[in-house]
């Protein structure tokens, strides 16, 4: 889906509500938000995923790793 990010988001979206506990769906959905400037809709999502799914290494590591590399949260 290269170039269509705002698709994918909005399929992502899907994934994620018929799979709520999918960690992969979750973060590329983060991933998206992010590329479709939805920083807000991002942060939201990856602190959730912290919440759910503990602070898995897997999942704190690409969080922290992201976030460093975004630069949008301080």
């Amino acid at each position: 889906m290269l170039g269509e990010s705002a698709k994918a988001a909005s399929e992502l979206e899907t994934a994620l509500n018929l799979s709520p506990h999918d960690v992969d769906v979750a973060y590329t959905l983060g991933i998206a938000y992010l590329v479709n400037h939805r920083v807000d809709a991002a942060k939201q999502l990856f602190e959730r995923m912290l919440q759910e799914f503990g602070d898995k290494t897997t999942v704190a590591y690409r969080y922290r790793s992201r976030i460093s590399k975004s630069g949008l949260f301080s």
